[in-house]
């Protein structure tokens, strides 16, 4: 990274120790809640190691079974890959929905075929 967590000036880290943070925190907070925790995730520097968050929070797996059965299960569709008929608007929509339920960029662009940044998708395939 650039520098570590507490010492880059534009960093949110200290936040997360403060009684009023000036970041709102709340999804970190929903997935490691405590303190000790959150240090060792900073820590182990930002390798974007996808399983790095899923030991620190002892969350379950959730690997592409898992993030396929959501797919299907919260847009009501019976393959991931008819979300590349949607449109941008409806892409955009959809991916907002999966992150916001715990699908990675990358387990989305994998199981429906689409090209995610961040949360918005090119329009093109």
């Amino acid at each position: 990274g650039i520098s570590l967590a507490e010492n880059y000036k534009w960093s949110s880290y200290d936040d997360f120790f403060e009684e009023e943070p000036e970041t709102d925190l709340g999804i970190i907070k929903n997935y490691i809640d405590s303190d000790k925790r959150y240090k060792e995730f900073i820590d182990e520097g930002n390798s974007n190691d996808e399983r790095t968050l899923e030991r620190i929070t002892n969350l379950p797996d959730r690997d592409d079974a898992w993030a396929l059965d959501t797919i299907k299960r919260i847009l009501g569709v019976k393959d991931a890959q008819v979300l590349r008929k949607y449109s941008i608007r409806e892409r955009n929509e959809a991916v907002s929905i999966l992150r916001s339920n715990g699908l990675t960029t990358k387990q989305i662009r994998r199981l429906t075929g689409i090209r995610v940044k961040d949360k918005l998708c090119d329009d093109y395939d």
